[in-house]
């Protein structure tokens, strides 16, 4: 019994020698914002808070059809001039005057040294060449309208250019030319080629811009457009990401890597033919992708998704849970302004997070925040107290916005209110360090212990949170 006694005292002593660390030794090798412990880290902290809203984590917010007519009335509309076009609703043809005027909305800087071309000076020359690969004198009186799909993952630009243009010359995370960015397997129009023929300019939800050719495939008719939009049955891409398989039968899809919130068409194993690329599909799901053929046109490949990955067969149930599981997904991932880098900005990551439910969301934090079919909080004019006392009001998986940023709200811990978010930069509450500038990360922070450049705190900028009124 002493010896036992005496080998538990040691081993008691031998723990107080050794540094702090949790069971896996994680917390010692993490770098976290202030106010942010380990353990807040992890979705199952957040969801497991005992508060009058826990009981309701699971709660159906919104049903797939409530969802899909709450995408028909926010339909993003593409603004030039006073002409307003939705993707849904576009015509067979469009006057050339509507499409110069939407391709055109894009302009040279007054000043083109202030722009940089991969670290050197524009001029106007450089701005000149963009601007003529746009072919707008070839806009015909009337333009036919093709309708496709997205391919790939890829920057939509302002002009038909992989150039970067960066605000100064060692910038290389912020692309003057990036207008957003595009998913795979997303819907769009053809309006018009550049003339070096490598471009189409094409309006998306809410966006008209520049798209790689090799990047669309373009439908026979809208009838087969159209029919593409909603497939009978589907998976929805629930993990980081999906990595399809590399397949030397099916190089169109051999390899892809499909963000979060993909949609992919789910075929029955007994309604195709055996094998696929060669391989049986003893547990997987077999999905039907289109892809760009040799002539430009839209074809389909069959392949092959592992059940074991994470996807869903539909959409995930809208639920606050569900938000926050996903987002947490997505933690520590880089930081892409506009989807730069194949990454997320912090409007991405709603939109992603989102899109497994069904929603089809603008991609600006702006335009996000100021849809119609949520319940808006406004805490603009409240003091901070005012506003911690209003997030007691809010359900952690609601969205929170300052200008410039959205946010997805975690709750409240000690005092304080946590959000989680693809940060571009912040500076330290106490600022004594001077302002970083170089998060560029998926992270969680305080409100309360991080700064924006003009100085207030993220809290002090709150200017209001979004929820879903319910199903």
């Amino acid at each position: 019994m002493k010896k036992i006694t005496a080998l538990a005292l040691a081993a008691v002593m031998l723990i107080a020698l050794c540094p702090s660390a949790s069971a896996d030794g994680a917390e010692d090798y993490i770098a976290l914002t202030g106010g942010v412990s380990m353990e807040m880290m992890s979705a199952d902290y957040w969801l497991s808070k005992k508060n009058k809203q826990a009981a309701h984590k699971d709660k159906v917010l919104m049903s797939t059809d409530k969802i899909a007519e709450f995408n028909r009335g926010c339909s993003a509309m593409i603004s030039c001039g006073g002409t307003e076009l939705s993707l849904a609703d576009i015509p067979d043809i469009l006057s050339g005057e509507i499409v110069r005027g939407f391709i055109s909305s894009a302009a040279a800087p007054e000043d083109p040294v202030s722009k940089y071309l991969w670290g050197q000076p524009t001029n106007e020359e450089y701005w000149a060449a963009l601007e003529q690969n746009r072919n707008l004198d070839a806009v015909p009186g009337t333009v036919a309208v093709r309708f496709g799909y997205s391919v790939a993952r890829a920057s939509l630009r302002l002009f038909p250019s992989n150039d970067f243009v960066g605000g100064t010359p060692e910038d290389r995370l912020y692309d003057k030319l990036v207008m957003s960015e595009f998913m795979p397997y997303l819907p769009l129009a053809v309006l018009h080629e550049s003339t070096d023929g490598e471009w189409y300019y094409v309006m998306l939800y809410g966006f008209g811009g520049w798209i790689e050719k090799k990047n669309v495939a373009i439908c026979t008719s809208r009838e087969d457009w159209e029919n593409r939009m909603e497939p009978e049955s589907f998976l929805t891409v629930t993990g980081r990401e999906l990595r399809l398989a590399e397949e030397p039968y099916s190089p169109g899809v051999s390899g892809i890597i499909l963000p979060m919130g993909t949609k992919l068409p789910l075929v029955r194993p007994e309604d195709v033919p055996q094998p696929i690329n060669r391989r049986r599909s003893y547990g997987c799901y077999v999905v039907k992708l289109p892809v760009r053929l040799s002539d430009g046109t839209i074809g389909d490949e069959y392949t092959l998704v592992p059940m074991t990955e994470n996807v869903s067969t539909g959409y995930l149930p809208y639920t606050r849970a569900n938000v926050i599981e996903l987002a947490f997904k997505l933690l520590g991932d880089r930081y892409g302004w506009a989807g730069m880098y194949g990454a997320n900005d912090c409007s991405g990551i709603v939109h992603e997070v989102y899109a497994c439910f069904g929603f089809c969301l603008p991609r600006t934090a702006e335009a996000i925040m100021k849809l119609s079919g949520f319940e808006y909080t406004d805490m603009s004019a409240m003091s901070d107290a005012e506003k911690l006392r209003a997030l007691d009001a809010v359900p952690a998986g609601s969205l929170l916005g300052f200008p410039g940023h959205i946010m997805i709200y975690l709750g409240r811990s000690g005092g304080r209110a946590y959000v989680i978010s693809a940060v571009g930069s912040f500076g330290p509450a106490d600022m004594q360090g001077g302002y970083d500038c170089a998060v560029n990360s998926v992270t969680v922070n305080s409100l309360a212990d991080t700064r924006r450049r003009s100085g207030k705190t993220w809290l002090e900028s709150l200017d209001g949170a979004i929820l879903s009124t319910g199903a």
